[in-house]
């Protein structure tokens, strides 16, 4: 997508850093939403709910490749900011229930290991999936 936005958007390297800006702050929203609302929810229903939104929310790219979003009156800068922001905070909401999962799995005194295991191969993933 960075292709995308920098050569057919002609978005600029500070409009980059903000939208960077905005999921980072959308991070934070899904941790305190789960935290919130979503703790003593099972954990397999946290996962099937936020997968299906992210696959089905996950296409609103497709509006903003053929242009789509402009017919229906959205900024592309506009647009591109709320599929962020709403895509970073469900997939941190996805994110919770592994990461509390491993929390109650994880033997005493190798926590950071842990944490850092999981973190590496969650990112490898990420990686490969690019």
């Amino acid at each position: 997508m960075f292709y995308f936005y920098t050569n057919k958007l002609n978005f600029n390297p500070e409009f980059l850093g903000e939208l960077s800006l905005f999921s980072s702050l959308a991070s934070v929203i899904g941790i305190y939403c789960f935290n919130k609302y979503l703790h003593d929810m099972s954990f397999k229903k946290v996962l099937v709910w936020t997968n299906v939104i992210s696959v089905i929310l996950g296409m609103t790219l497709l509006l903003l490749v053929t242009r789509a979003n402009v017919a229906l009156g959205i900024p592309d800068k506009l647009f591109c900011i709320g599929d962020s922001v709403v895509l970073t905070a469900i997939g941190e909401v996805s994110l919770m229930p592994v990461l509390v999962m491993a929390c109650r799995i994880c033997p005493k005194s190798i926590e950071g290991t842990m944490y850092a295991l999981l973190m590496s191969t969650i990112n490898f993933g990420g990686m490969m999936g690019q």
